[in-house]
């Protein structure tokens, strides 16, 4: 008897942890104003260019919820690249099997630089690791053709996003955690530059402040914490001789 009734007490503790992650991440991605859903897309175009830069990848790369779209990388960029002409093709959403079906199959344009943001849905959206590796591999083989300079630069740990709460906390940080290393693997195989914006929870700057740092579903960066990933890939552009100290 005694068993059975730690049994359904188990059983109970694991639907109701189950209910609440779901009304949780429900609640949260809810929450976001709509001005503010479709408002963090920079690009640029000038007439004539010193030179060219991609922004390709998901809604990390598209600037989902920034109220300022200079905060976003592609619009750092833009300030430090002010000859530049800043082409942005990210689509909220995307995983790098969504990416690999449209990128680089129609004629490109040279590029200077390419910077790749992807692989966060890949995480959340329980892809099969592997794939997305094979899909990476693809995508980066397509842009050599017509890139000169080509950045991989995945989310950080999906699992310390505030909105995950305990058991999707844990499955999200070990995925991401295969993710970055298959990344970082395939990276150095085809002589890439590569941004590591994971951290373990004690070293993750953005927790000490979430309100700061995060947009209001408390998933998305907010212009602060895009301050620290482009912090990271400038030094990254600085160390491959794409951008003067």
């Amino acid at each position: 008897m005694a068993f059975v009734n730690i049994f359904i007490f188990v059983i109970a503790a694991i639907v109701f942890i189950f209910a609440f992650e779901v009304f949780r991440v429900f609640y949260y991605a809810n929450k976001m104003s709509p001005a503010y859903k479709n408002s963090g897309k920079f690009e640029r175009k000038l007439r004539n260019p010193k030179m060219r830069i991609l922004v390709t990848g998901d809604s990390t790369g598209f600037g989902f919820g920034l109220k300022n779209p200079k905060e976003s990388v592609a619009g750092r960029l833009a300030k430090d690249f002010p000859n530049a002409d800043i082409k942005n093709e990210s689509v909220s959403g995307f995983t790098t099997s969504d990416l690999e079906k449209s990128f680089g199959k129609q004629k490109q344009r040279k590029y200077d630089l390419n910077v790749f943001m992807i692989g966060g849905n890949d995480i959340m959206k329980f892809q099969n690791i592997q794939k997305s590796g094979e899909n990476l591999k693809v995508i980066l083989q397509r842009a050599k053709k017509f890139s000169k300079n080509i950045v991989l630069m995945p989310s950080g740990n999906v699992g310390l996003s505030p909105i995950f709460f305990f058991v999707s906390a844990v499955i999200f940080t070990y995925r991401t955690r295969r993710m970055r290393k298959l990344f970082m693997k395939i990276a150095k195989q085809e002589k890439i530059m590569y941004v590591d914006l994971f951290n373990e929870r004690k070293d993750e700057e953005s927790l000490k402040d979430i309100n700061r740092y995060y947009c209001e579903d408390y998933l998305h960066p907010s212009g602060d914490l895009y301050g620290i990933w482009y912090g990271k890939l400038k030094k990254v552009l600085q160390d491959g001789k794409v951008m003067k100290r």
